[in-house]
């Protein structure tokens, strides 16, 4: 009976020690890429795969149950990610030549998802606080996307489809979300939002076009649709509640 007991404690010494391990699986294929993996703490799991030429990866994970997957198509991308706290996810993707997606989250259980199809694009996000959300999708190329989120479950979307396009959010407060769509070349879409539960979501289809939406306050909404080219939209909310439904075309 004392030996069954203490080789049950020596499998239960083991199991546990295996579960707080960290995880890395790095895979490189080509000439000249490079990958830097630094983990600190607890079931944190992550994933390079490089495919390519001269590709730079870079995971610095401090924290209980991070979560990283980094994945490089081509030649001449680079991906650097950061993530310090508990239960933080991102994924980032490149297919082409010469994107750069950057990642940095503190908090918890704030996840980000990047993809990059195309050349010369730069993505970039910042979370802080918890919960949060991003989706950054950019096809084409020489295309921008950068989102920054303070706060308790902001959400943020953007979304570009064509080359020279240019998508910010900024959002700092609780539960608010911003869409972003741009389909063309050298379209401008901007969201700033402080405060809790506003809602913005930009559309736009053509050439050449802008938008601007300030928000500031509570359960605040506007949405804004231009379709064509060198239209241009400057939003402003202050207070509770306030609505705004911008269609331009030509």
């Amino acid at each position: 009976m004392k030996k069954l007991i203490l080789t049950a404690c020596a499998v239960f010494a083991t199991s546990f020690a295996f579960a707080q391990a960290n995880n890395d699986v790095t895979t490189q294929l080509g000439n000249g890429n490079s990958a830097t993996v630094n983990q600190v703490g607890l079931m944190n799991d992550n994933s390079i795969h490089q495919q390519g030429d001269d590709n730079i990866a870079s995971t610095t994970q401090t924290g209980i149950g991070n979560m990283n997957e980094s994945e490089s198509y081509g030649n001449d991308n680079e991906i650097d990610v950061t993530q310090v706290g508990l239960g933080n996810e991102n994924y980032s993707g490149q297919l082409g030549n010469s994107n750069y997606a950057w990642v940095s989250q503190s908090g918890a259980f704030n996840s980000s998802f990047q993809v990059q199809i195309g050349n010369d694009n730069d993505t970039r996000v910042s979370q802080v606080g918890a919960f949060n959300e991003s989706t950054q999708v950019s096809m084409g190329n020489d295309n921008i996307a950068w989102a920054v989120q303070d706060g308790l479950g902001n959400s943020a979307t953007q979304g570009q489809l064509g080359d020279g396009n240019i998508a910010f959010a900024s959002q700092t407060g609780i539960l608010n979300e911003s869409v972003q769509t741009q389909l063309g070349d050298d379209n401008i879409a901007i969201v700033l939002q402080d405060g809790l539960a506003n809602y913005a979501e930009q559309y736009q289809d053509g050439n050449g076009n802008s938008a601007l939406d300030m928000q500031t306050g509570l359960f605040n909404s506007s949405v804004v649709t231009q379709l064509g080219d060198a239209h241009s939209h400057v939003g402003t909310q202050v207070g509770v509640g306030n609505s705004m439904v911008v269609n331009q075309s030509n």
